[in-house]
């Protein structure tokens, strides 16, 4: 069952948003986008390092949490917008990814934008009705894991005397 605030984004019906939205659905483009976003923002090789093991983290994460839950997608209804992808929802891993993201800019003046475009990446994945909102939910959650997690190890390894 979805819940409402879901369905009422999956019955907007703009062909700007839908357009953008099915860009964004392309693994090539969004991984493109949330590349882009990362270098634009961010200069120091160190961090730009940290930054894609985040990514790669919040990936596995994601992908291990689908298996697990093994939960459908939303997607079979009248306002699907493209056809229902054949993996499983929760959590939305273009909302864990561009959460991300957004979390490696919390201390940066740039932030607000980098949140903007994760909010804007999730809306596309439940107004394409491929996630519900419990799905983004569950992509901010791996985000912060994911992010907090690389914190750690890096964070431990520079304890243990390993550089950067």
């Amino acid at each position: 069952m979805q819940d409402y605030i879901s369905l009422f984004i999956s019955t907007v019906n703009n062909e700007l948003l839908t357009n953008i939205s099915k860009a964004l659905d392309s693994d090539i483009i969004f991984g493109i986008a949330l590349l882009t976003a990362m270098l634009i923002g961010e200069r120091r090789r160190e961090k730009i390092k940290k930054i894609i093991f985040a990514f790669v983290l919040a990936f596995i994460i994601s992908a291990a949490a689908k298996e697990i839950f093994k939960i459908n997608r939303p997607c079979i209804n009248e306002f699907a917008r493209i056809d229902c992808p054949n993996s499983y929802a929760f959590p939305s891993t273009h909302a864990a990814l561009s959460f991300t993201l957004a979390i490696a800019f919390l201390n940066k003046r740039s932030y607000p934008a980098y949140l903007l475009f994760a909010v804007f990446v999730s809306f596309t994945r439940i107004y394409l009705t491929v996630h519900s909102l419990v799905d983004v939910g569950g992509g901010i959650a791996v985000a912060g894991i994911s992010y907090y997690i690389t914190d750690l190890l890096i964070k431990n390894g520079e304890k243990q005397g390993f550089s950067k």
